[in-house]
């Protein structure tokens, strides 16, 4: 290659060839660069690169210089240690839900950039697997910049049809004009190939339900796929945000939707016994004086709720196991529940523990290295763990007796509910049978205040025989009095000890005391 080595560069390997020009791997000073060799770019092609690497984003890799050479232009980046999306998909065949949501997410922080540059959002137009490094740290970067365009709103068409068939938005390839949805068309097919190991190259050319490749993905993933590649521009999703805000949100969409068809049924029932019954209308301010909502409620009669679960390690069946509609953690991963909870929301376990079972459920938060836990055991006792593996701490504050009635463990169903105060200075447990109630609360300390707690439930032994099934989950805002009354029988046989209880101010309940136990 002449042109660079005018240039300085050395050590010119040919890599590829491909339908836009050739690509190089090339050196200058002991440092490794890309080179790719294209047809002339006219003067708005280099403006796009000259803007989109003004950004100085960590999505794109940075380019060195761009050089015209006769009737070519060559275009020099950094060199980027890594793999392409193809290459690990082909080696992994396809990615767990919550390793691929982390991926496209970062896809869609890199696209959201182009979106949003101005005076024109630029539509990078060609987003494909190959298109994508994966770096040895799980980073994304895009590369390859030769098709995107300029949207202007002025425009009817563009000027140049280009992208590749099975990933690019019809629109592009018939030369029609391209905007966001059509980048948001591509970011459904390879989120749909990252979920499934198959791209519409492949027969049966076509998108199939992603849950014929892997069980644990929620269904209604097909519905956020099939919307994001609709045919028709219009009836896409409008935005990048709208996309990830939906693939985020569509559980809880979905069950709050339900709660509000729920609600207005209750409400008419109400009204038909006022009407009914003038006396019934003094009853309703006392009914309705605390709200309460549930936001999302795992049953797991349904394997889509196993898409809650968070996969950290990429095989989440390590974490553990899924039989008869219950999960039970294994003593390899436990495992947490993708869904943040902060003051004044709470999350109820439904478990049953085998007795002398070593494990918990727990309400557990994360800051760097450093995890702290509110833990209830088998035994129904409380505790509060603080973990920092890296500077080799670990506190807790022992078992904590609740007060109230105790709760035999003989291998019954338990209900387990802890629940975070609406100012984030106290944490507040409860654990009950049909009959009795066990509690307890105490401040958080003042670092822990305002963070975000994950459910989460392990298992601390090796023999099989032993479990923790979990029959459901939910996770609910706002009294956590009337959330008692309305989801646990014990509470109306203890109603006053309880709202006593929670008419404490919260500065006079007990502080924390971490101590090391080794």
């Amino acid at each position: 290659m002449k042109g660079l080595e005018q240039r300085g560069y050395s050590q010119i390997v040919h890599l590829t060839t491909g339908g836009e020009g050739n690509v190089y791997t090339c050196e200058k000073e002991g440092e490794k660069y890309i080179a790719k060799v294209i047809a002339m770019l006219d003067p708005e092609q280099l403006n796009i690169l000259k803007s989109i690497n003004a950004l100085r984003s960590e999505y794109f890799p940075k380019i060195i210089e761009i050089l015209n050479n006769e009737d070519q232009t060559i275009i020099i980046r950094k060199y980027i240690e890594g793999a392409t999306l193809a290459d690990e998909i082909k080696k992994n065949n396809f990615y767990s839900f919550q390793r691929a949501k982390e991926m496209i997410f970062e896809v869609c922080n890199a696209l959201r950039a182009l979106h949003t540059m101005k005076p024109n959002p630029v539509i990078y137009r060609d987003l494909k697997p190959e298109n994508i490094i994966i770096t040895p740290n799980g980073k994304v970067k895009l590369i390859d910049f030769g098709i995107a365009r300029y949207y202007k709103q002025e425009s009817v068409r563009d000027t140049v049809l280009a992208g590749t068939k099975g990933y690019t938005a019809p629109e592009v390839m018939t030369g029609m004009q391209s905007d966001v949805r059509s980048d948001i068309y591509s970011i459904g097919l390879v989120f749909y190939e990252m979920l499934s190991g198959k791209s519409l190259q492949d027969p049966p050319y076509q998108i199939r339900p992603v849950t014929e490749n892997n069980e644990f993905i929620p269904a209604y993933v097909d519905e956020i796929i099939a919307k994001a590649t609709d045919i028709n521009q219009m009836n896409r999703y409008e935005s990048i945000d709208e996309f990830v805000y939906e693939l985020e949100n569509i559980k809880e969409i979905k069950a709050k939707q339900k709660n509000k068809k729920r609600r207005r049924r209750l409400f008419v029932a109400l009204a038909i016994v006022v009407a009914l019954a003038v006396a019934a209308v003094l009853t309703i301010p006392m009914l309705t004086a605390e709200r309460v909502e549930i936001l999302l409620k795992l049953e797991f009669d349904n394997e889509d709720d196993l898409g809650y679960v968070i996969d950290y390690e990429h095989n989440i069946e390590t974490m553990f196991a899924y039989r008869d509609g219950y999960v039970s953690p294994k003593s390899a991963g436990g495992l947490m529940f993708n869904y943040a909870l902060r003051g004044g929301m709470l999350v109820h376990y439904r478990v049953q523990f085998k007795p002398n079972t070593c494990g918990c459920v727990a309400l557990s938060s994360m800051e760097g290295n450093e995890i702290y836990s509110y833990r209830i055991s088998p035994d129904s006792n409380f505790l509060a763990v603080f973990d920092d593996p890296t500077q080799g701490k670990c506190l807790e504050t022992g078992d904590q007796k609740l007060q109230g009635l105790p709760i035999a463990n003989n291998n019954q169903f338990i209900d387990v509910i802890l629940y975070i105060s609406e100012q984030d200075d106290a944490v507040y447990a409860f654990v009950c049978d049909e009959d009795a109630i066990a509690y307890t609360a105490y401040q958080i300390p003042e670092k822990f205040r305002a963070n975000e707690y994950y459910a989460e439930s392990a298992a601390f032994f090796e023999n099989e025989d032993d479990y923790i099934n979990i029959d459901s989950v939910s996770f609910a805002e706002g009294s956590v009095k009337q959330y008692l009354a309305e989801n646990t029988a014990a509470y109306h046989h203890h109603n006053q000890r309880i709202d006593e209880f929670l008419s404490i101010e919260t500065s006079s309940l007990p502080e924390m005391v971490l101590v090391s136990l080794d």
